[in-house]
């Protein structure tokens, strides 16, 4: 299995022992705290997080599918979701029923998923096709393939995101 793991974080401010040396926010709840003198607003979080909804909307795209299963779905702010299940109904069934598996949504759906995981409301594995993708800790999407994915370097560059293999 080939995994890469896409993120914000530029791989030249990472140490010989891989960690990341800049400070730099890693989650939404960072809103209005202050990094290397400058506050975080909630205007550069909306910029990134598009670039990471864009790079996945482009996978897609690259992939050619129409239909996305989630996976393996935890629940961690079912207000927030409630208040918002028109943007997503399929949710419903996951926070209500406690069902752990929705197959069969569009990439609208599962890019609005994936809103909801890089918030930290919810989390859960999206597989396209031979891939499997799911949002880690500090703002990481983690993907792993069976095959190589020969674009991905430049689909992420094309949205201000890099690329590591780990």
């Amino acid at each position: 299995m080939i995994k890469y793991r896409i993120s914000k974080y530029n791989p030249k401010f990472r140490d010989d022992d891989g960690v990341y040396l800049k400070n730099e926010w890693t989650s939404m709840s960072d809103i209005g705290k202050t990094f290397d003198g400058k506050v975080f607003v909630k205007q550069e979080y909306e910029y990134v997080e598009k670039n990471y909804l864009n790079f996945f909307v482009q996978l897609c795209s690259i992939y050619k599918v129409d239909k996305i299963n989630i996976r393996k779905i935890e629940i961690y702010d079912a207000d927030y979701l409630m208040k918002d299940i028109v943007s997503l109904p399929i949710l419903y069934n996951s926070i209500k029923l406690k069902n752990k598996k929705i197959c069969n949504v569009t990439i609208s759906q599962a890019t609005k998923f994936l809103q909801y995981c890089l918030r930290e409301k919810c989390w859960g594995e999206i597989v396209v096709g031979s891939l499997c993708l799911d949002i880690g800790y500090e703002y990481y999407l983690n993907i792993s393939s069976r095959f190589e994915i020969m674009s991905i370097e430049d689909l992420a560059n094309k949205n201000s995101l890099y690329v590591e293999n780990v």
